[in-house]
């Protein structure tokens, strides 16, 4: 049986990492937060996320929160 998605989590996990750090970090270094295997299952996150209203892209491409975001 697939595993479903925990976005909930993955979302608490960021949210924990950028009240602390104040920023959402590359790839590479998300691999470790979200606690998964690749840089593909980061990005599927990410993206759901966005999809979800939680997180956008800057003008220069990296990862920001939305107003969603915030709310616990």
């Amino acid at each position: 049986m697939p595993r479903t998605p925990d976005d909930a989590a993955y979302l608490a996990q960021l949210q924990d990492y950028y009240a602390r750090w104040r920023v959402l970090p590359a790839y590479g270094p998300l691999q470790a937060v979200l606690g998964l295997a690749s840089r593909s299952a980061v990005a599927k996150v990410l993206y759901r996320l966005r999809a979800a209203g939680l997180l956008d892209r800057s003008p220069a491409g990296r990862w920001t929160p939305t107003a969603r975001f915030f709310a616990r």
